[in-house]
C-alpha cells in the first residue's frame, strides 16, 4: 500500500485570512491614523494588537501627554485606542506607533472648533512660568497668559501659581494657528462668562418670581 503523506493545513492562513492581512497592512502605512487594542504595558510604553495579527509598540516617549496620570490608569488591558503610524519596519517586528501625536490631530480639531464656536474647554495645569501656565489639552499643550489667570486669593503670585499645577481649568480661546503651533487661551473669559450666565439666570429667577 502506497504511503500518503498526511500534511495539516490547520496551522496554515486560508485566502481569506491572507486577503485580509494584506488589506491591514495596506492601511498601516506612516502618518495614518489606526486603532490598537492595548494588550500590555511596562516601563518601556504599551504594546498593542494593530490591524489583522499585527504587534505595535508605543514607546514611552509618546505618551506623554497623558501626564501626570500614569499609563496603568489611563488605560487597561483590552482599550481600544487611536495611535498614528510612526515605522513599519522597526525592530523586532513591531510596528512603531504614537498615541500623543494621534491625540495632538483631535486635539487640535477641538481647540479650533472652540475658538470658531466662542466655546469654553476644559485642560489640566501641567506647568508655569514668569509668562503665565501651560494647560494640557487632550494632549495639545496650550497657553494661559498671567493676565488671564484666575488666581487663588491669599496667596503669592509664586504659591499661587503653583498650587494651580495638577487642577483642571475651564478657558476660551483668545488665538489658535495651528501652522504656528499656538494656542492661547484666557481663563479669566470663561470665568467672567459662567458669573454672567449665572448673574442671568438669578435675575431671570427675580423676575418669575415677583409675577
Amino acid at each position: 500500500m502506497a504511503y500518503k503523506p498526511n500534511f495539516d493545513n490547520s496551522e496554515q492562513p486560508t485566502m481569506a485570512e491572507l486577503l485580509a492581512s494584506e488589506e491591514a497592512h495596506a492601511e498601516l502605512r506612516t502618518g495614518r491614523i489606526v486603532k490598537g487594542q492595548v494588550m500590555g504595558m511596562d516601563e518601556n510604553g504599551i504594546s498593542l494588537s494593530v490591524g489583522y495579527k499585527f504587534e505595535g509598540m508605543i514607546p514611552s516617549s509618546e505618551i506623554r501627554s497623558i501626564y501626570p496620570m500614569p499609563a496603568t490608569e489611563r488605560f487597561k488591558i483590552g482599550d481600544s485606542i487611536d495611535v498614528m503610524v510612526l515605522d513599519t519596519k522597526a525592530r523586532n517586528g513591531q510596528i512603531m506607533l504614537s498615541f500623543d501625536r494621534a491625540q495632538s490631530i483631535t486635539a487640535w480639531a477641538k481647540v479650533e472648533n472652540s475658538f470658531e464656536q466662542n466655546e469654553s474647554v476644559s485642560g489640566i495645569v501641567t506647568g508655569h512660568n514668569r509668562g503665565g501656565v501651560v494647560v494640557n489639552v487632550d494632549g495639545l499643550q496650550c497657553f494661559i497668559p498671567l493676565s488671564h489667570v484666575v488666581l487663588e486669593p491669599g496667596y503669592d503670585q509664586e504659591v499661587a501659581l503653583t498650587r494651580k499645577l495638577g487642577s483642571t481649568v475651564t478657558m476660551k480661546a483668545i488665538e489658535v494657528n495651528r501652522k504656528k503651533n499656538k494656542a492661547v487661551f484666557s481663563e479669566r473669559n470663561a470665568t467672567q462668562e459662567e458669573k454672567n450666565i449665572l448673574k442671568g439666570e438669578l435675575l431671570q429667577g427675580l423676575v418669575i418670581g415677583d409675577r
